[in-house]
């Protein structure tokens, strides 16, 4: 097993190259490998079984970025949600599988990988972070090989249908100011990409006065 010191030497720019060179012959940690089974199995089990019950609507981190339409919808329609294929779920299902694989890939190629599914609070509003990976808060996500693309390129903040931008802001926010990044998957073709987003670009959201917009938005009697 490597030492602390070792852990701590690894700088997050070689994240990806240091997990690409686990491919070319590597002993992985026996207690290691045991955590991240049990994690891959206590996710299959959680989400099979939340999806037996319906969620009550609650302002997150993970969705201060979606349209404030659609949240208020979320919050306020009488009709009938739409109910999700099969296929559609264990897509989702998935997701959160490679999700676990990237940070238990991080691990093993030495970076320090800490606050796990970490709950932070801002303006009352809660979520959980994936982890923090070398310093740097980490929002680890599976894409299509389109997808993809935003994070290797940089180009996410001018393209963020799904609101990813302002749910990095809300972590970096709750666990005292951290810069924060993307580790992203194709999950078609296996590339890997991080994202880094600096302090500067994450305050620049202002993601307080978003919350505080959004708790008035969807208590409104009319969308």
């Amino acid at each position: 097993m490597q030492t602390r010191s070792k852990v701590l030497s690894k700088s997050i720019d070689t994240l990806v190259e240091d997990i690409y060179g686990l491919f070319r012959g590597h002993t992985v940690d026996p207690e290691r490998s045991r955590l991240f089974g049990e994690a891959i199995a206590n996710t299959i089990a959680n989400r099979l079984a939340s999806y037996s019950t319906d969620r009550e609507f609650t302002l997150r981190v993970s969705n201060l970025g979606k349209p404030d339409r659609q949240l208020w919808y979320e919050r306020n329609s009488e009709e009938t949600k739409e109910t999700l294929s099969g296929h559609t779920l264990i897509k989702f299902l998935f997701g959160d599988i490679l999700e676990h694989l990237l940070l238990f890939l991080a691990k093993e190629a030495g970076h320090e990988v800490s606050h796990e599914q970490t709950e932070v609070e801002i303006d009352g509003i809660k979520g959980h972070n994936d982890a923090v990976i070398d310093g740097v808060v980490i929002d680890c996500k599976s894409a299509s090989t389109h997808s993809f693309k935003k994070f290797r390129d940089g180009t996410l903040a001018q393209d963020d249908p799904f609101g990813y931008m302002e749910q990095l802001a809300g972590y970096s926010r709750g666990l005292g100011g951290l810069p924060g990044g993307f580790l992203a998957i194709d999950k078609q073709n296996g590339h890997i990409a991080l994202m880094q987003v600096p302090v500067e670009e994450l305050d620049a959201l202002q993601i307080e006065d978003r919350i505080k917009y959004l708790k008035d938005v969807v208590t409104q009697p009319e969308p």
